[in-house]
């Protein structure tokens, strides 16, 4: 996730450990700007797709998953869109469709990107996990995870993003009763 909720949230809420007592290698980094790192552009799934990259050089003969809960979500969701994307397999909790889906409960935010759309359009069209979603590399298999109590993300967007997926992933989605966002 993003902010200051997701320093640590991998660690914090267990996910990570409960990984690697199932048998699973993990790799937890931060996208730029987050974190340790300076901010070097928007380009999040790029982000995701070099640690992907990495992941599999360092275990070639293992497939390569992704985890990743809404800004990750979204990113990564977008990263398995791209060429070299080593990613077989997907749990993805709480994908926006579009940024301004996302953003539109933040008005400044939502100002501010619908301003950027009319100046740099090609920014926020090549951040869109919905049209992402359907140029998907190598058919992985993935899940959407929702909460029903989810304003920011509702499961609203996980059927947009299911028909998205259609043709280009083995997909499935699941919502929690009275769960909220992340």
């Amino acid at each position: 996730p993003m902010g200051k909720a997701a320093k640590g949230f991998w660690l914090r809420s267990g996910h990570a450990d409960l990984f690697r007592r199932s048998g699973f290698h993990v790799l937890l980094f931060d996208a730029n700007g987050f974190g340790e790192s300076e901010p070097i552009s928007f380009d999040y799934p790029a982000d995701v797709l070099a640690a992907g990259l990495w992941a599999q050089t360092r275990t070639p003969e293992l497939p390569i998953g992704l985890v990743g809960a809404s800004f990750g979500a979204g990113w990564g969701l977008c990263s398995m869109a791209r060429a070299g994307s080593p990613f077989r397999a997907a749990v993805l909790e709480g994908v926006f469709p579009t940024l301004p889906d996302f953003w539109r409960h933040y008005p400044v935010a939502y100002t501010t990107l619908r301003i950027s759309q009319l100046v740099w359009p090609s920014l926020e069209r090549n951040l869109r996990p919905e049209r992402e979603a359907a140029k998907l590399i190598a058919h992985p298999s993935v899940l959407l995870l929702y909460g029903d109590r989810d304003k920011y993300t509702p499961p609203a967007h996980g059927q947009r993003l299911m028909k998205s997926l259609e043709k280009t992933a083995e997909a499935q989605m699941l919502v929690f009763p009275n769960v909220d966002h992340t």
